[in-house]
């Protein structure tokens, strides 16, 4: 981690419990991993808020969903296991198999040189896994007839790594977690400890969006005509 970073990690903390919001964390486990345990524990709808893909693979079920940010923030989607199939051309419950095979650069996961989404896509419709892709190219399996010769190669050449990449795109789901799940709802956001560290932090803008005062929109060039009405008055376009 960039040592610029390390100094932020405890102020990100504080002012998540000044909002009363819980933090859960493992020594061991990425975030990732410690979301999946808890969407599984929770017996209510779930909506993970991210803008990573790997999470997707939670949505195996009407129970968990994904609000994930499609333009940054002022625009996101509503994943739903049918949205994810049609955003990446596998279900949820093949995501970490696809990562296996196609890899991901953003996340440092190599998968196969040379392999890429469609012909990941392709070889996942023809055997469902990656485990049971080598199974069956060790049998000799005759599906691989209608693969063409360089991607046989390339597959025989790359299974170590493809099963590397889908281990490290698979979230757990069995983390042992040392918080206990609170029972009471967060009823307010708006505490005087988080009125204090916004301030502390010269978090002004946050401050008036949390006491619910509304900005004042800024007025361009184009509002600020005015043009004369029939009646002679004056009319502000906006």
């Amino acid at each position: 981690m960039d040592e610029a970073l390390v100094g932020q990690i405890e102020k990100v903390h504080e002012v998540v419990r000044a909002f009363g919001i819980p933090i859960f964390e493992k020594d061991g486990f990425e975030a990732d991993d410690v979301i999946g345990t808890i969407a599984k524990q929770v017996t209510d709808q779930v909506i993970i808020v991210t803008g990573d893909r790997d999470i997707l693979q939670l949505v195996v079920d009407d129970k968990v969903m994904v609000y994930m940010p499609t333009k940054g923030l002022s625009e996101a989607k509503l994943y739903w296991s049918a949205d994810v199939k049609e955003r990446l051309g596998v279900a949820p419950d093949h995501i970490a198999d696809y990562k296996g095979l196609a890899g991901d650069a953003s996340d440092n996961y190599p998968g196969i040189d040379g392999i890429g989404p469609k012909t990941a896509v392709s070889l996942l419709e023809k055997f469902d896994t990656v485990e049971k892709l080598y199974q069956a190219l060790k049998k000799k399996d005759k599906r691989f007839e209608t693969v063409s010769p360089s991607v046989l190669a390339k597959l025989k050449s790359g299974e170590a790594s493809a099963k590397l990449s889908k281990d490290l795109a698979t979230i757990r789901t069995d983390v042992v977690l040392d918080e206990v799940l609170p029972q009471t709802s967060i009823k307010t956001l708006d505490t005087p400890e988080i009125e204090k560290i916004l301030s502390d932090l010269h978090f002004h803008s946050l401050l008036k969006r949390l006491r619910g005062e509304a900005e004042k929109p800024k007025l361009t060039k184009e509002s600020k005509k005015t043009k004369e009405d029939p009646s002679g008055q004056q009319q502000q376009l906006f």
